[in-house]
């Protein structure tokens, strides 16, 4: 469990750890965090249960959340949703 004091690249880790492998991050480069490369958590407040939104809403207003800034810079709570962003290497 994450907490407001914890660096994004602090969640990036702990995530990293659980799906590593089943994402296909295993044998890419990593950075100086020991984070692999070709992946980034995405958030956004609407939407995360504090806003409703239809179905059909195509808005896109993510952030993609910086590695030395930590939860509490964007105001993520408990229960809000990240998404991971990975990208495909063919």
């Amino acid at each position: 469990v994450a907490h407001p004091e914890d660096s994004i690249s602090d969640l990036k880790r702990d995530i990293q750890s659980q799906f590593a492998s089943s994402w296909g991050l295993e044998g890419r480069r990593v950075d100086r965090d020991g984070i692999h490369l070709g992946w980034e958590l995405v958030f956004s407040d609407k939407g995360n249960g504090r806003e409703l939104r239809a179905a059909q809403d195509t808005e896109h207003d993510g952030n993609v959340l910086s590695y030395h800034l930590f939860l509490h810079s964007y105001n993520i709570r408990e229960g809000d949703i990240l998404h991971a962003v990975v990208r495909r290497y063919i």
